[in-house]
């Protein structure tokens, strides 16, 4: 990819696709994983993003895509949003309470209890966490969760006729998230904090539902099977 994010030659019906024709995967849903450079449109399986709280459909839409290639984990989100910020300042800071992020929860396979927290803000600074359980999150100095997954970030504003907001891609090595026995042993969610100085308090949703809590549930994350 350039150093933009490359969408094709129909980048607008690309992002219209992206925030328009998402489906809602249930708790431990099966994502098909498609294999290749760049999914083509009609191969994308485009999840959608729900309200963490009750399920309902946020403020401003968001889509996101995941696929594999050449033992690379690659992951799009596409998210509508009139206020892109976030005040980070420098990479591994607490992202999620200072504005905008696009978040990806990884478990390598159901039988570890570790699992990676990698974060984007619009400003491609990052976080990225190695959780050794989720009952160690909380007893475990959040420093020490401090992670090097080796992964590429790109990190994109658009705006089209319809929509505005911004776009967040990783690319991340096999290796650096310990996928080493395939895809169809992982589970994984995408998550999204979308602020605006206009509301009381964030949007905070997931592509999937969890009964109560946050993001920190496994067992709820979507399987990972090849396409």
């Amino acid at each position: 990819m350039s150093n933009n994010i490359n969408l094709g030659e129909n980048g607008h019906a690309f992002i219209r696709k992206m925030l328009t024709n998402s489906v809602i995967l249930e708790p431990n849903g099966l994502y098909k994983i498609y294999e290749g450079d760049f999914p083509p449109p009609e191969q994308a399986a485009i999840l959608g993003f729900r309200i963490l709280k009750d399920g309902t459909e946020p403020r401003e839409k968001g889509g996101t895509v995941i696929w594999t290639h050449a033992g690379r984990l690659r992951v799009l989100a596409v998210f509508e949003d009139s206020d892109v910020h976030n005040s980070a300042t420098e990479h591994n800071d607490r992202t999620w309470a200072t504005g905008d992020v696009m978040e990806l929860f990884f478990k390598p396979t159901a039988a570890r209890t570790d699992y990676f927290e990698l974060h984007l803000t619009p400003e491609s600074l990052t976080l990225q966490l190695h959780v050794p359980s989720v009952e160690g999150l909380t007893n475990t100095q959040f420093e020490k969760m401090f992670h090097q997954s080796q992964f590429v970030v790109k990190t994109e504003k658009f705006k089209t006729p319809e929509y505005k907001g911004w776009m967040g891609y990783m690319d991340i090595p096999f290796e650096g998230i310990l996928l080493d026995c395939g895809i169809d042993a992982a589970t994984f969610t995408v998550c999204r904090y979308n602020y605006n100085d206009s509301w009381d308090a964030p949007d905070i949703c997931s592509t999937t539902r969890f009964p109560k809590g946050g993001f920190h549930q496994p067992d709820y994350y979507h399987k990972m099977v090849k396409g």
